[in-house]
């Protein structure tokens, strides 16, 4: 949806399409809404990965890092 946001108003400037408010309106509907799914993806997958660590570091209840030996 983010590409088809910058897409549409590239499109527009170079005239190859006709520049019309419904086509501006939906061409910044992609840009938001591209950007706010793209930014929700981006904060899930740092919760998954925080949440992994979290759970890992339950285990070591002195908060020691783990020895070289050992991984």
């Amino acid at each position: 949806m983010l590409v088809l946001g910058v897409a549409l108003p590239l499109l527009m400037v170079a005239k190859l399409i006709p520049s019309t408010y419904f086509l501006t309106f939906i061409s910044y509907a992609f840009q938001l809404v591209g950007m706010v799914a793209s930014t929700i993806g981006i904060f899930s997958i740092v919760k998954v990965k925080r949440d992994t660590l979290k759970a890992q570091d339950r285990n070591n209840i002195f908060h020691e890092p783990p020895h070289p030996d050992e991984e």
